[in-house]
Formats: C-alpha cells, structure tokens, sequence
C-alpha cells in the first residue's frame, strides 16, 4: 500500500544464526532472549515469491549446572545442558513466532506506569508522517473512560500523564480482583489509521518495604499492594519444557490456571531458563499472579560469581534493556532479579550492587522502570540459613529433601529469615503418568542406583532409601511407593511453609521450589508431574495458601506408644473474629477435642497454648481443624504416625489420602 513500508520480525532465535532474504543477509543473532526486528522492504519481490533463510550455526558449547558461572559467554537457556531436573538436550531453532507486519509509522520503548489514585502516564520514542495525531483511548470493558487527541512532530518522544477517578484497582489472586483497562494508542493522518498499539494496564501501587523487625541494612521483602502489606505465597517456575518451540499457550495456560487455582499470588521465572512470553505475562495479569522475573544467569557449583567479560557483559545488558522495556508494562510484573544464587567464595555469600554487572543492571532497572529490583535470589548475608545467627538470616534457600523424622521439624522450628525463595522436598510423579515414559519392565519398585532408566529420570530425587527408613517392608507395591513419597514431600514442603507464614510481617514470602517440570522424571521437587498431573503435595500447598488457614506445631512425625504428645495450634485469619475446632483421633477413636475463639488481625497469626496426650496403641494420629473466618469455613488435616517395630505403616498414609481425596 502507497507509504507502507514491511519489516520481519523474530520473536525468539536460538541461537547465533544469519537471516537471509532473496540472497541477501539482513541481520545476525547471538542472543535468544532478543528478537529481530529488520526492514526488508526495499528487499520483498512483489508478485513473486521470497525466500528467506535463517541459517544456524551449532549450539555453542556452555555448562549445564555444574560449572563456572564467571565463564559464561552465552545468552541461552542453560537447563537444556542438564540440570538436576532434566537431561541434557540442547536445542537450535526458532522457539518463537515469525511474522511480516506492515506499518507506516513507528513507536516503541514504551512507559506506561500507574497508581492506586488513578493517576498513569505513558511516554514512548515515534517517528510518523506529517500531520499525524496521536488519540489516546483508556477503556474499561469496552467502555471509554478516558481519551485525549494530540498533534504529533514528525519523530520525538511522546508524554502524557493524566487521571482516571475512584479507579478499579489491580489486585493480586487471593487479595480481590485483578482489574485491568484497555489502553488504545492510534496514530491517524487525514482519517487513516497508521499504527495502533494496546496494552492491558492495571491501578496499583506496589511498594517493598523493610520487613517488621529487621535488622538495620537488611534488604526489604515486605510487599505492599495498593497500601496493604500483602504476604507472598509463591511458587518457582521451571521451564515448561525441554524442547520450547514446542510450548503451546494451552500449556501455559493450564499451569498458570493450576497455580492460580492453588491460592498462590506470585511466580518466580528462573534464570536458567526464560525471559517468559507476552503471552505467559498477559495470563499472569489477567490471574492476578504478579511476577518475579530473573535475568538469565544462574549458579555452577563450581564458582557462582558473574563474568565480566566484555562480551557476556554486552549480550546480558541486550537481554536487561530488552525484558525491562517489554515487561515493565504489565500490572502483574513485581520484581526484577540479577540472576539465580549468584554468589562469591566457598561459603556462597550472595552477591550485592557492588558487582560490576550486578550494580549495573540494578541502576539500569531503577532509571528504565518502577519495578523493584533485587540483586539475585538468595539476598543478604546467607546463602542458607544460619541457626546461630538468626538476624543475618535475610532471603535465603534450602532444604530440597526431607530432613528426617526429626530434624525437619527441628528446621522448621528454629528457622527465622526475612524470605524464603527457595526449598522444597522430593516426591514421585503421578502412577498414571510412569506408562507414558517407562517400558513395561521398568514399571515397579527401584530405586536410581539400581535402575539405569529411572537413573535418568531423576537420580538426584530418588525417594526409595529416605521412605524405606520410615516405613519398612509396609511400602509392597509400586502404588504404595508413590503414595508414601507423596506424603512425605507433602509433610516436608507444608511445615515450612507454615513455619514461615506464622511469622507474617517478619517474613515476608515464601516460595517453595518448584511448581512444574520440562522432563518426565520418576521423581522430582515439583508439585506437578511433567504430564500435569497434581502430587498430593498440590492439595498441601493449596490449604497452606488460604486466605485463613489453622495448623499445630510438633517436633517429630513418628511417635512411640506411650509418649507425650504435645502440640501448640496456631491459626492465620482474614481478620476479625473466628472459631477454631481440632480433633484428634487414632482409629476413629477421639482422643482430645478443642474449641477457640478468638480475633485477629488480617494475616496475623494467633496461637492457643498446647495440645497434649499420651500416644495410644495404632497406626496413626488424624488431626483435623474446622475454622471459621471472614464468614466462610477453612479445613485441613495433619496425620502423625505411631511406630511398630521402628518403622510406620504406609497403610495410614494410604488411608489418609483416599479419605483426603
């Protein structure tokens, strides 16, 4: 058309390639987190055909986990080298669309930012033909409630501000609606339409703030959203698989929905995988899932310290302007990281903004964009909690297993750190799901030292030898092993989780490692197995993350005949008044029966002494809390286990889940 003009676009290249068009090379790439945007219209054959070429060279040799992060050099996601979720399996391609577009002006490097009072502006770089006008148009279901119409020089930066009254705000999943408006950006010249752009915006104001009681110079993990202090109840993200051009938006969209449907309010993106898509980020604002997005780098192992190195330095910095700019527009987008357990020395002490690059991209977050910024994950003084030291305990990781009988709730117990961005425990996939990836004659009971195959499907998870020691000989069919390292994954991820959310303010977020995964394993730390089905640790954690929710504190999970039980129940509420009933029973038989009552505020955790009884002759001891907040009823179930001969019974632990189903 008369004044158009076609550009090319690649939303995602992995990884160093050339394009070629009708002979002629029109742009390179090293860099898979940065699209190709390039002229071909002095190139396109009108009436004829094209052919264009995208040549790739072979993937560039890096470390998969275990390595050096100073020795870095590429902009690609380092999983697909092996991690201790997935084989080794590189990939080359186009992982992402490719279109043509026609335009007959140019906008880009937009700003878009609001607050809870309404007010937004925007601003963006433009070059446009003579005479054009740029009409703005913000919408709310399809209705204008706002539009203003401004002559526009030939090229130049473009501002505005303005405010919208008594808007609807933005609000995370769990905490009220995530509203959002259309945002409509037309440029027209004489009644012709030359560009249009539409975003989904949101009104809130997110601020992080120093957590309730935390040392002076301790990094802030205390989240506020719209000016209510908001706790995190979040889940890490894997890649969704291992061969990504194959990801579809009905995969994203089934884990983001199960995740939303689990009563989390934020996901962690990590950064040994993606720069997620537009699509992932628009779902997340439409869920009301706000987003902690890693840059790409992450740990070895061997040193965990960043490269320097000119050339990494550049590609990173590419990566930097081009997510901020991308992502700093969408409501759901919270935090901004530097990078995955980056850290220095034998004793991994995180990285801060003294770090050349870590500094860098901290000032280039805080110019570019209102997003908040955290040097890598985890943050502070620790890498893993320090019991002796409990006030340098700022964000911190592990465990990833199941500590034992005792020494988990020892751990969880003792632990006192502002965040916790990262722990979790090993748990087998789905029995359903083990036919789809394993031969007949592997289906049974192994463990990974003995079998090859279920060796390469998650060696570093295998359950068999830490649920052996519990349960002896009563684990005798496949289906029992599953359901017992279930259980237990279950046990170990919700304690802590409780452990830390009774100390909301102080602590301010919890996000368990990890949700998904992008390889079939036999077992894994994830919730959900590589086919989508849900462990029973889903049906924990989505009780955990209830707006109330009642729990009880206790030392050990297998209990002897004849000791004394003691446990303190504590109960989160949606403020105000609530009642609290637990039951305890061993073989269906009540062994003490409490009633509270009592008013708190919201989130604020209010405890009622103990619980205390001799352990009965059985199999196990059922806990089951009725509570009652904010007018609606909360459940949940806790099960001890009684010892015979020194080991538990997985018959209670079967029973417990069928009934739990």
């Amino acid at each position: 058309r008369p004044g158009g003009r076609y550009r090319l676009v690649f939303e995602g290249l992995d990884c160093k390639c050339e394009i070629w068009l009708n002979g002629k090379k029109i742009a390179e790439s090293d860099n898979m987190y940065v699209p190709v945007r390039t002229d071909v219209t002095e190139l396109l054959r009108c009436g004829e055909a094209n052919r264009l070429k995208v040549m790739f060279f072979n993937a560039p040799d890096e470390m998969g986990q275990i390595g050096y992060t100073s020795r870095v050099r590429t902009q690609k996601a380092r999983y697909s080298y092996k991690w201790d979720f997935c084989p080794r399996l590189p990939s080359i391609g186009i992982y992402r669309p490719v279109y043509l577009e026609e335009y007959f002006a140019e906008a880009e490097d937009f700003d878009i930012r609001t607050d809870m009072y309404g007010n937004f502006s925007l601003s963006f770089r433009y070059a446009c033909p003579a005479g054009a006008c740029a009409r703005i148009r913000l919408s709310d279901g399809g209705t204008a409630v706002y539009s203003a119409e401004f002559s526009l020089a030939e090229s130049g930066v473009f501002s505005h501000s303005a405010a919208l009254e008594n808007p609807k705000l933005w609000n995370c999943n769990t905490c009220g609606e995530a509203n959002l408006y259309g945002l409509e950006i037309e440029f027209v010249q004489g009644g012709r339409a030359l560009l249009c752009r539409r975003f989904e915006v949101g009104f809130k104001t997110l601020e992080v703030l120093p957590n309730e009681g935390a040392p002076a110079g301790a990094p802030p993990y205390l989240f506020v959203l719209n000016g209510r202090k908001t706790y995190i109840k979040g889940a890490n993200l894997a890649p969704f698989d291992m061969l990504y051009g194959r990801i579809t938006e009905e995969k994203v969209r089934k884990v983001l929905s199960d995740v939303k449907a689990m009563n989390a309010n934020l996901v962690r993106v990590w950064g040994g995988g993606f720069i997620e898509s537009e699509y992932f980020y628009s779902l997340c604002d439409r869920m009301g899932l706000l987003v902690w997005q890693d840059f790409i780098q992450s740990s070895s192992g061997i040193d965990n310290h960043p490269s320097h190195s000119k050339k990494f330095v550049g590609k990173f910095m590419e990566t930097v302007r081009c997510a901020v700019s991308e992502k700093r527009n969408h409501p759901c987008t919270a935090v901004f990281c530097g990078g995955n357990e980056i850290a220095r020395g034998p004793k991994r002490t995180p990285i801060d903004e003294s770090d050349l690059l870590i500094g860098k991209v901290g000032e280039y977050v805080r110019t570019h964009s209102a997003v908040h910024f955290v040097a890598t994950t985890p943050c502070g003084a620790n890498f893993s909690p320090d019991f002796g030291h409990p006030e340098t305990n700022h964000d911190v990781h592990a465990p990833w297993v199941y500590l034992g009988d005792v020494e988990q709730y020892k751990f969880g117990n003792r632990l006192q750190c502002l965040f916790y961005s990262e722990f979790g425990a090993n748990g087998m996939s789905d029995l359903s799901s083990f036919g789809k990836f394993l031969s007949p004659e592997n289906i049974g009971i192994f463990d990974c030292k003995s079998n090859a195959v279920w060796r390469h499907h998650g060696e570093m998870w295998d359950t068999y030898f830490r649920d052996r020691a519990i349960f002896g000989d009563t684990v005798r069919s496949l289906s029992d092993m599953v359901a017992v390292s279930q259980f237990i994954q279950a046990e170990a991820i919700r304690y802590l989780i409780e452990s830390n959310r009774r100390r909301a303010f102080a602590n301010g977020g919890v996000m368990f490692w990890c949700f998904n995964e992008p390889f079939p394993n036999v077992s894994n730390t994830s919730l959900t197995d590589y086919y989508g089905n849900k462990k029973y640790a889903y049906r924990a954690v989505s009780r955990c993350y209830q707006n109330a929710y009642a729990s009880i504190v206790y030392d050990k999970l297998v209990w002897n005949r004849g000791e004394r039980l003691v446990v303190r129940p504590y109960v989160i509420s949606c403020g105000g008044e609530f009642t609290l009933e637990i039951t305890a029973t061993c073989g269906g038989e009540v062994l003490a029966l409490q009633r509270f009552t009592g008013c708190a505020e919201k989130d604020r955790t209010a405890c009622f002494g103990e619980i205390s009884f001799d352990v009965p002759e059985g199999k196990g001891i059922e806990f089951n809390f009725a509570l009652c907040s904010g007018g609606k009823a909360y459940h949940n179930r806790v099960l001890l286990l009684i010892a015979e001969d020194g080991h538990a019974d997985a018959s209670e632990v079967i029973r417990f889940l069928k009934e739990d189903a």
